[in-house]
């Protein structure tokens, strides 16, 4: 995901996310573990500073049928608090998988 004004980032080795992206391609289960950062006094990621927030967690299997215009693919996942299916999106962004939550990659 990209910084934004919800300060969204991705915390992950890169050796789990490719190894996770190449799970949603082959439309395996997964589980999304997502979580915002409040960046501390100094607004800046990655320093001590940094607190994790709440979080929300997606579980379920990701369907890969076709590209979409954009480089994306649409995934569907449960929301385990809710029973209900989130759909949102997948691709490649910025040089890393990114998946589309609450609008932002």
């Amino acid at each position: 995901m990209s910084v934004s004004p919800e300060r969204w980032i991705p915390f992950f080795s890169l050796a789990s996310w490719k190894a996770y992206t190449h799970e949603l391609a082959r439309g395996e289960s997964v589980i999304v573990d997502i979580h915002m950062w409040d960046w501390g006094g100094d607004n800046k990621p990655g320093t001590d500073d940094d607190n994790v927030l709440g979080g929300h967690t997606l579980t379920g299997r990701s369907f890969n049928l076709n590209r979409n215009a954009d480089g994306s693919y649409d995934c569907d996942f449960v929301d385990p608090s809710t029973g209900g299916v989130i759909r949102t999106r997948w691709k490649e962004f910025n040089g890393f998988g990114a998946v589309r939550y609450n609008g932002d990659w």
